[in-house]
């Protein structure tokens, strides 16, 4: 993974977002960021980024759905699921949170 090609790739993902959602609300940029997620299937570094980048900037519930949607594609990516409990925790999720911290601690024993 190259670190500096994902982080610009992932400010571009968020600002994108951020923008388009402040004008027309979280719905259809959040398809939008999923899409450009997808084609072409960025690495789970890349989707994992890009929802701890949306939990930081205040985005919980779109980086729950993106998390969401990348542990469909890497259902056994501990990190992936971490940070989706992390965002179900922020968006006052909490029983739905801790199912992911004891699936990301299944998965692997020493994480975080």
């Amino acid at each position: 993974m190259n670190l500096p090609a994902t982080m610009a790739l992932v400010e571009e993902l968020l600002a994108a977002y951020s923008a388009d959602s402040a004008r027309s609300g979280p719905v259809l940029p959040l398809a939008t960021l999923l899409a450009r997620l997808r084609e072409p299937m960025r690495d789970a570094a890349v989707w994992a980024a890009t929802g701890a980048a949306m939990l930081q900037n205040g985005f919980a519930e779109p980086a729950a759905a993106v998390l969401t949607a990348a542990l469909q594609v890497y259902p056994r990516a501990a990190e992936l699921q971490y940070l989706r409990g992390n965002a179900l925790r922020v968006a006052q999720r909490a029983d739905e949170a801790e199912q992911d911290f004891r699936g990301a601690l299944a998965l692997a024993p020493a994480h975080r």
